[in-house]
């Protein structure tokens, strides 16, 4: 798979988790919390406000960097693929997290374990993955926002077959 700037996934992909343990589901972005900000798209625009201090355009810097709603909503509406461009149309930014879910990972399992606790390898294949998009914010190690229908499975790579009692 190739991220929304056509540059490849890594072969590995981790998730931390505080505890160790994931959902079995990835739960809407707008009830999950998922890190889902949604800010007005014209504070996008006041960056090029020359008016602005420095500390005024790095706080502004910040906010639309981490307004992950408006980053996934954007590269949903700029995708060539028309399923991807029906999801934006459809729900708009204002309703965007009640149908997609975000998931932050990164190639780096050691980034990963000793920021956000115990790994879990990502399949990067997993059903209902429309997108993977660089994580411009993430600075210490590369990593990327994947968006996933809500409800989808969560991607466990390698996932343990189910055990059926008979």
């Amino acid at each position: 798979m190739q991220d929304v700037g056509g540059e490849p996934l890594p072969s590995e992909l981790w998730h931390g988790s505080p505890n160790g343990e994931v959902p079995d589901i990835l739960l809407p972005a707008a009830e999950g919390g998922n890190w889902w900000r949604v800010i007005d798209p014209l504070m996008f625009e006041r960056l090029d406000d020359e008016d602005l201090d420095a500390d005024e355009r790095h706080e502004l810097d910040h906010e639309c960097r981490t307004a992950y709603g408006n980053i996934a909503y954007e590269a949903l509406r700029a995708s060539s693929d028309p399923r991807h461009q029906h999801i934006a149309s459809e729900y708009g930014l204002e309703r965007l997290g009640e149908v997609v879910s975000i998931l932050f990972v990164s190639a780096d399992r050691h980034y990963v374990e000793s920021t956000y606790g115990p790994a879990v390898e990502i399949d990067s294949e997993a059903d209902g993955l429309l997108m993977a998009i660089y994580d411009e914010n993430a600075l210490k190690a590369d990593s990327w926002i994947l968006v996933f229908e809500a409800g989808a499975e969560f991607p466990l790579k390698d996932r343990p077959a189910p055990i059926f009692n008979r």
